[in-house]
């Protein structure tokens, strides 16, 4: 789908995802194209859920990139003054040729949708393209006790560009007003939580198929 050829808010709204779009941003665009810009202002204002499939040509450690360019730079700006979440987990290459591989392939979707997308996955499966596919469930799940986050694995290259991308456009001042005080107090405080959420996903815990309730260690001396 071309970046100007959008789906509107007027489609199915009663589904779980209100509109899907494959979007494809050319390497002299440095800022998103307009399509794109007004699929999210669309989406933002309607208060209606939307998930983006976007070939980016941009590198931003945000989505897994090695590296930082000036075209990611100004996407990711995009992405969070417009209130969309990366689903992108982990560094796999999404763009392999002979020359070389690299992350240039992202998922986004509305804040009301991301939590209910799990399991995004670069898959091995052969696409017949230079670009590999990318595979996600759809759907809301429990989160029991197996889900956990390991702070030691959390992707800090990945934190860091995501907190300096929400953080940019906060326009840092001194504060007058208490009020304004627990403005940058509250900003601050939901970017680091959501950085951190995003760079260190939920994982499953690994359950021992030992486990026993009733094993204990004088049961293990005397075995």
């Amino acid at each position: 789908m071309e970046t100007d050829d959008v789906p509107t808010a007027e489609e199915d709204t009663n589904t779980l995802v209100n509109s899907m779009a494959s979007v494809y941003l050319p390497y002299e665009d440095q800022p998103p194209s307009q399509g794109l810009e007004r699929l999210a202002e669309d989406a933002r204002k309607g208060n209606w859920n939307l998930v983006i499939g976007c070939d980016s040509d941009a590198h931003s450690t945000a989505w897994g990139s090695a590296d930082d360019n000036g075209r990611g730079k100004s996407r990711l700006e995009f992405i969070f003054s417009s209130n969309l979440d990366i689903l992108n987990r982990f560094s796999e290459p999404t763009f392999i040729t002979a020359k070389g591989q690299s992350v240039i392939d992202i998922t986004l979707a509305s804040m009301g949708i991301s939590s209910s997308i799990h399991n995004w996955t670069v898959s091995d499966n052969v696409s017949m393209s230079d670009h590999r596919w990318i595979t996600f469930d759809l759907g809301t799940i429990k989160i029991g006790k197996n889900l956990k986050r390991n702070p030691r694995k959390t992707d800090v290259d990945a934190f860091r560009s995501m907190l300096t991308g929400s953080l940019s456009d906060i326009g840092w001042r001194k504060p007058t007003e208490s009020f304004e005080v627990d403005e940058y107090v509250n900003t601050v405080s939901d970017s680091l939580i959501k950085a951190y959420k995003k760079a260190c996903p939920l994982r499953s815990k690994a359950v021992s198929g030992r486990a026993t309730i009733w094993w204990c260690p004088v049961l293990g001396k005397l075995k």
